[in-house]
Formats: C-alpha cells, structure tokens, sequence
C-alpha cells in the first residue's frame, strides 16, 4: 500500500472514530436532558426541552454522516414531539434537516411534513429557505396547487423584506414560480414571473443569467402563440450564449433546438431542419455532463420526428440512451474506486 493510499485511510479511520464519538456523546446528551424533563422540571421552572431537541439533532447529523438516514429521522421526527414553548426560532432548523433526511430517503410526503413544520417555526431568511424546499418539493411530487400556495407566502416575504440576501434570492424563486406556474398551464403569471426575474438582474454584469432568463422567456412566448417575440427572446439568448460560451456549448443547442420547434410551429419546414442540424452537430462533439446532452438528444429528436425523419429520431434516441447507460456505469465505478483508495 503507498504512503497516499495509507494517509487516505488514516483520515477515514479517524473520521469514522470522531463519528463514533460523536454518536456516543449525542445519545448520552438525550438520555440526560431526557431524564432532566421528566425529572427536574417537576421541581423547577426550567424547560430543557430545546436542550433535548438540539441533542436530538446533533444524533440524527451523527447518523447521516454514514449514511444512516433512517436513524437520524427518528431521531428528528423525536424533535418534534418535545416541547419547547416559546423557543421555536432554536429548534426549527433540524426541521429542515428532517425534510432534507426524507429527501434523501426519496420520500416526498416526508420532506414536505418536514419543510412545513420548520416553515411554521420561522420568519423571513430562514422561512424563504424553507418555502424553497417546499415548493420544490411539492412540484417533484407534481402537487402544483400546493406548490403554488407556498411559492406566493415566498413571494410575500419579498414583497415585505428589505433584507438584501433575500432580494438577490428573488431572481432565482421567480424562476422558480414560473415553472411551477408553467407546469399548471398558467403561461401568463410564468411570463409575469420571468419578466420580473429579468428586471432584478442587471444584463451587463450577469450576462448568463441574461440569456437563460430570455431563452426561458421564448419559451413561455411561444406557449402563449405570441411567436415574433418569442423569436426575438431566443435570438438574444443564443446571441449572449455564443460570445460567452462559445459556438459548441450545450446551451447554444438548446436554443438552437427552440428556434426550430418554433419555426415547425410557422410552418417553416426547412429553417427547423437547419437548426435542428445545428443543434446536432453541437451534441455529436460536446463534452457537457450527461443531463444537458441526453436532454438535447430528445428534444431533438422529437423535432425530427416531426419532420417525418423517423430513422434519424431513433438514432439520436439510440445515443440518448447510450449516454444515460455510461453515466449510470460511472456511478457505479465512483463507489468502487473510493474503497480501492481505502483499502
């Protein structure tokens, strides 16, 4: 073994004990502050109950370190069976924790209970975070209405906050309102939300986000059959994306690939099929993470479909595929690697 492979090793060995120790310690802290409720609160005004909560915390965070995430949510859902009184403002971000625990568990009804325990026990910075997570995860599991009542709560915090975190925050939970109203079919408050995502930023120093915001805005343009200004939109994000990120990126495809679904909605056959080309050329060379890539692939391939070229829809399937088996092959290959380095 080298010496490397021996100091990797040795600090996984160490962080397993400092787990170890911390698990031990958290446990004797409930058993403790437990024992202090039942007992001492008896004969005294003092509550311990934000003490036993933060115990359980600091246990449930000692579990997920090793990925023991049943474990730490019993331990978090044991949060929020104590009393803490008027000290809600302390305890509430383990709830938070607790949503993130069932998230990472893939259980949707877990992590919403979660976000809105800890979204009822806090206010402004801390309550839009929370807002965040919920509506997103409202929107996983598809429960748009839900998803729409916390993402305008979210919008009233802004509305009433001057709290120059949560303006900068704005930009992004108004895209994100948009989509959940675009996935409700309500493509004109998805406009309204985009525009006012467009008018926070400032076009000459986040140049990126610019062009992703007009591309998004193209999109909602064209859902609302309003296709001249769709045109425009798209035509300056693809103007933007190509002076910054160059000819070959993934996103001078994707809007390359709108251009055309627009132009197929124009009637124009033979401007759709020369974007479309485009936009497969750039897939066929780009070194993009495999989401952006096999996203394209489909998407154009629909559009070829479209065109009746059937074989050369499945074939860009065909690679969609391909793309989706090796990124789930090296995924797989992550794990085994990491315990060759401890071994």
């Amino acid at each position: 073994m080298s010496a490397a492979s021996k100091s990797v090793r040795r600090r996984g060995l160490n962080l397993g004990k400092t787990n170890s120790l911390k698990l031990a310690k958290s446990s004797q802290a409930v058993i403790f502050f437990q024992r202090l409720q039942s007992e001492d609160a008896k004969i005294s005004d003092k509550s311990y109950g934000v003490e036993l909560v933060l115990s359980h915390q600091a246990l449930a965070d000692a579990h997920c370190k090793p990925g023991e995430f049943a474990e730490a949510i019993k331990a978090l859902n044991r949060c929020l069976a104590v009393e803490v009184g008027d000290c809600q403002d302390q305890v509430a971000p383990g709830s938070s924790i607790l949503g993130d625990g069932f998230s990472l568990m893939s259980s949707e009804q877990g992590s919403i209970t979660g976000y809105h325990f800890a979204k009822q026990a806090h206010l402004d910075r801390v309550v839009a975070e929370t807002c965040r997570f919920l509506a997103r995860s409202h929107l996983q599991a598809m429960e748009l209405e839900r998803a729409e009542e916390v993402s305008k709560e979210l919008l009233k915090i802004h509305e009433r906050s001057s709290d120059l975190f949560l303006r900068e925050e704005e930009f992004s939970d108004r895209n994100l309102m948009a989509l959940i109203a675009s996935a409700r079919g309500d493509h004109k408050s998805a406009l309204r939300d985009l525009q006012r995502a467009a008018s926070i930023i400032d076009p000459s120093q986040s140049r990126l986000d610019w062009a992703s915001i007009q591309a998004c805005i193209g999109d909602t343009l064209a859902s609302l059959g309003r296709f001249k200004d769709a045109d425009i939109a798209y035509h300056t994000a693809l103007e933007i994306f190509t002076r910054i990120e160059g000819e070959g990126h993934a996103a001078v495809g994707s809007v390359y690939l709108s251009l055309a679904d627009l132009r197929l909605k124009l009637g124009n056959v033979g401007a759709a099929r020369i974007f479309c080309e485009r936009a497969s050329r750039i897939y066929d060379r780009t070194s993009e993470p495999a989401d952006a890539l096999v996203s394209g692939l489909v998407e154009a391939a629909g559009i070829y479909e479209s065109l009746g070229e059937i074989d050369h829809a499945v074939a860009l399937l065909q690679r969609a595929l391909r793309a989706v088996e090796e990124e789930e092959h090296n995924l797989t290959l992550e794990p085994t690697a990491t315990h060759g380095m401890e071994g």
